[in-house]
């Protein structure tokens, strides 16, 4: 599953914690996946009620882009990507 959350202010997005330490750059394995027991230490409280207890996490800044082709991309800072495979409808 994909969350988008924002970095701050938001009770689903990252913890204090998560913004410190946070290292998008890095490679994967050097970076700190939180299992759920460490957000819910990390004042994430809900963390298991919403996602299970073998749910964890891994920020990643994003932005959403079209290509030529009309396809929605995600990009994340670290060179993860993914498309969607439909096409956006043309807003009229």
């Amino acid at each position: 599953m994909l969350q988008l959350v924002h970095s701050e202010e938001d009770p689903e997005g990252w913890t204090p914690q998560e913004v410190d330490t946070y290292d998008g750059w890095g490679h994967d394995a050097g970076r700190v996946w939180r299992t759920s027991d460490r957000l819910e230490s990390e004042g994430y409280t809900s963390f298991k009620t919403t996602f299970g207890p073998e749910a964890f996490t891994l920020n990643h800044r994003f932005y959403f882009h079209l290509d030529n082709s009309n396809h929605l991309w995600l990009a994340a800072e670290d060179g993860c990507e993914g498309v969607y495979k439909g096409k956006l409808q043309d807003a009229k």
